[in-house]
């Protein structure tokens, strides 16, 4: 029950083993997702990468398809108390461990892939050859909710942005269940990726799953004199409508 976690959560010695199991369960989730939409032999999970005898970083979950690789670090930080009262200081100190950090982890590794500079291992320590990425999508994942997380990302993320290294999507667990459940397609999803990149900073939306809906039913284009779109969380009505009948077995 919740109480019981609660309880757990608040057991210093329980704490640390709390954290870990989330971001296990959070890596272990984003690996099932994607392998949902783009098959068991584009997605691979802990991926390290060597530098001569040197590790340079690592992936939570790397997804290589074509000319595209979509690099994923998953998270299981927790929005604290404070910032869920509303504490600008929190939440932006919430927002650098848990959002920035992980972005920035995700632009280094997917530059350094790009670049060639870097020997791929999984966690065996197995060789893992891939067809090096002209387009790199970073993903973060988060464990927990985050309100208003695409307001957040858009107001606080400082992006690393190029031609190349595309803007990121910041999610959670249940996002990105939902996408997988009603997108399990390699090229829409590369489709999403590339559309809401592409508007990033032309967007304004507090919800992404009302951003998915818009894109999802009608799909998403914007013509050159179209300086602001602004998305409204009814957009996900059809969304939360389709689910319902997907998992709760509701007539539709």
């Amino acid at each position: 029950s919740l109480d019981l976690c609660n309880k757990a959560l608040q057991d210093a010695n329980y704490r640390n083993t709390a954290s870990t199991n989330r971001g296990a369960f959070t890596e272990k989730f984003t690996f099932d997702a994607m392998r949902k939409i783009f098959g068991d032999d584009h997605v691979f999970q802990n991926i390290d990468l060597y530098e001569g005898k040197g590790k340079v970083g690592e992936i939570d979950v790397l997804v290589s398809y074509g000319e595209y690789a979509l690099v994923c670090q998953a998270k299981s930080q927790k929005l604290t108390l404070e910032a869920r009262r509303g504490n600008l200081p929190k939440i932006q100190d919430d927002f650098q461990k848990a959002i920035q950090k992980a972005y920035d982890q995700s632009v280094d590794c997917g530059s350094a892939i790009m670049c060639g500079k870097v020997e791929l291992r999984d966690s065996p320590g197995t060789p893992l050859l891939i067809p090096r990425p002209q387009h790199i999508f970073p993903i973060t994942v988060l464990s927990d909710h985050f309100p208003a997380l695409s307001v957040q990302a858009r107001q606080f993320l400082k992006l690393k942005s190029t031609k190349q290294v595309h803007n990121p999507l910041c999610t959670d667990v249940f996002t990105l269940d939902v996408i997988s459940e009603l997108m399990p397609s390699p090229i829409r999803a590369l489709a999403y990726l590339e559309r809401r990149s592409n508007y990033y900073e032309r967007i304004m939306t507090t919800n992404e799953l009302g951003l998915f809906g818009y894109f999802f039913f009608f799909i998403l284009w914007l013509d050159d004199d179209t300086d602001l779109l602004y998305l409204d969380d009814s957009l996900s009505a059809d969304v939360d409508a389709a689910m319902l009948v997907r998992r709760e077995g509701l007539p539709g």
